[in-house]
């Protein structure tokens, strides 16, 4: 069941199991909204390279963020991944992607309009359950449930937005004790090949990434989820002239040593 908050016309927060939204519904002609969204989407490291905004220190931003998830209960956050939005960075952005056109956004012309977008992964005995979505595809394929984070844009007075996607509970229950058969290496030389094998339409690929996650399992009763152990690769797909890759996974069965794509 979702239960919806609302705040007159300024503020919407939408909460139901695994799931908690929250913004602020002024004019977005920022943007900002746009930022969240395409986080999965684009490789913001290699556009968005500053680390911090003038107007903001990063801890502080960071601390108004992890100080809602404490209060949610979500207390199984680990490091996020920050990204500052600078004016001079977005609006070549809007401009690039013709954004500037299509969505009337307006130029960013002072530092009191930067932001930091950032995304908190969740994780069980220091392992982070993939943070990586596959937007419109649910549950992925065969039971896995992918995606699970928690996105954040904050300006320089307030945390704007709040999105959440499969969040699971801090409390478990220890399950079967499985043993990594497929090393990391292993695990490397197997994405490498996949990318060697398929056409990229005239992209180039650069492997990123290659670290151990969790990948949740979905059990019969839709409540319960097994977390499995996978290779998560990670990797950029970049075509000449764009200004920004895109990003791009697949993971490989730590046991198995099988591909698994979505």
């Amino acid at each position: 069941m979702m239960h919806i908050y609302e705040e007159g016309e300024k503020y919407w927060l939408a909460y139901e199991p695994g799931r908690l939204t929250a913004e602020y519904r002024q004019s977005d002609t920022f943007g900002y909204g746009t930022l969240e969204s395409c986080f999965s989407l684009w490789n913001y490291s290699d556009f968005f390279t500053d680390d911090s905004i003038s107007i903001l220190p990063k801890d502080e931003a960071i601390k108004s963020c992890t100080d809602i998830l404490e209060k949610a209960g979500l207390t199984n956050y680990s490091e996020p991944t920050v990204y500052a939005v600078t004016k001079d960075k977005v609006n070549q952005l809007w401009h690039e992607k013709m954004y500037d056109e299509y969505e009337n956004y307006a130029d960013w012309t002072s530092e009191e309009e930067e932001v930091y977008v950032m995304r908190f992964p969740i994780e069980y005995n220091g392992v982070p359950v993939t943070t990586y979505d596959v937007s419109g595809t649910g549950h992925g394929q065969g039971g896995y449930f992918v995606g699970s984070y928690s996105d954040f844009v904050v300006t320089k007075d307030k945390v704007f937005s709040l999105r959440t996607c499969d969040l699971f509970s801090p409390e478990y229950e220890t399950g079967e004790t499985v043993s990594i058969k497929c090393s990391g290496e292993n695990a490397l030389k197997i994405g490498a090949e996949y990318y060697a094998g398929i056409d990229l339409n005239g992209q180039s690929v650069t492997i990123t990434d290659c670290r151990l996650v969790y990948v949740p399992y979905e059990q019969h009763d839709e409540k319960n989820f097994t977390l499995l152990p996978m290779w998560e690769i990670s990797a950029s797909l970049y075509m000449q002239g764009d200004i920004m890759s895109t990003n791009d996974c697949l993971f490989v069965d730590a046991q198995s040593g099988s591909v698994i794509i979505w």
